[in-house]
C-alpha cells in the first residue's frame, strides 16, 4: 500500500540506484549530479519549473522511506535535483551555476515557498508496487525515457528480485515474457562486454 503525502524538500534526497546513472562510474553525489545535468536536461526541468511556475500539481514524486524521517526518491529525481538547485540546496556544474541563480532569481516567495513542500506517494520498502509504475512511465509511454541500457538494468533487477522468476517478473510489469527475456539477455551481454 502507500500514502499521498507533503514532505518538506530538505527530507528527499536522490536514489543512488537511479537507472539513469551508472553509479559504478558516477559513485558520488557530486559526480551524479554531473552526470544528470549532462544527459539528463536538467536545465529544461529548471526552466519547466520558473515558467510553470513551480511543480504541476498531479507529478508527485513516488518514494520510499529511508531512515530518521528522510525519503529516498524513486520517480522524481529530475525534478529533485531541478528543484534543489533552484533553491541552493544542491551545486549546479559549474558551467550551469551562472543560468540557475538567475533562473532562481525569477521565483517569487510562493512559488519558491511551495517547492519546499513536495506531494508525494510513500511506498513501504517492501512493497514493490511502484515497479510497474516505474517500467510504463520509462519504457513505453511518452514521459523522459531511460536510455535502453536503464531499461535493461531495471527490467534484470525486478527479475533478480522475483528470485528470477520471468513469469512473476513479466505479470508485475505487464509485460510479454520474451520482452523481459530480451532486455535480462541484453543487460547480461552488456555487463559481460564492459
Amino acid at each position: 500500500m502507500y500514502e499521498e503525502k507533503v514532505i518538506e524538500i530538505e527530507k528527499l534526497f536522490l536514489d543512488p540506484k537511479n537507472y539513469r546513472i551508472d553509479f559504478e562510474r558516477y559513485n558520488t553525489t557530486e559526480k551524479a549530479v554531473e552526470r544528470l545535468y549532462l544527459d539528463e536536461d536538467i536545465m529544461g526541468m529548471t526552466k519547466g519549473l520558473v515558467n510553470f511556475p513551480g511543480l504541476h500539481p498531479h507529478e508527485k514524486m513516488i518514494v520510499v522511506p529511508k531512515d530518521k524521517g528522510e525519503y529516498k526518491v524513486l520517480e522524481g529525481n529530475r525534478r529533485l535535483l531541478a528543484i534543489k538547485s533552484l533553491l541552493g540546496m544542491i551545486e549546479p556544474p559549474a558551467k550551469h551555476k551562472r543560468e540557475i541563480i538567475g533562473l532562481a532569481s525569477k521565483l517569487s516567495a510562493e512559488t519558491k515557498e511551495s517547492l519546499r513542500h513536495i506531494g508525494t506517494v510513500v511506498y513501504e520498502v517492501g512493497d514493490k508496487g511502484y515497479l510497474k509504475i516505474l517500467a510504463d512511465k520509462h519504457s513505453s509511454i511518452s514521459y523522459q525515457r531511460w536510455g535502453q541500457i536503464s531499461q535493461w538494468h531495471f527490467f534484470k533487477d525486478l527479475y533478480d528480485l522475483k528470485h528470477r522468476n520471468i513469469d512473476l517478473t513479466a505479470n508485475d510489469l505487464g509485460k510479454s515474457k520474451s520482452d523481459v527475456s530480451n532486455y535480462i539477455r541484453y543487460y547480461n551481454l552488456f555487463s559481460y562486454i564492459r
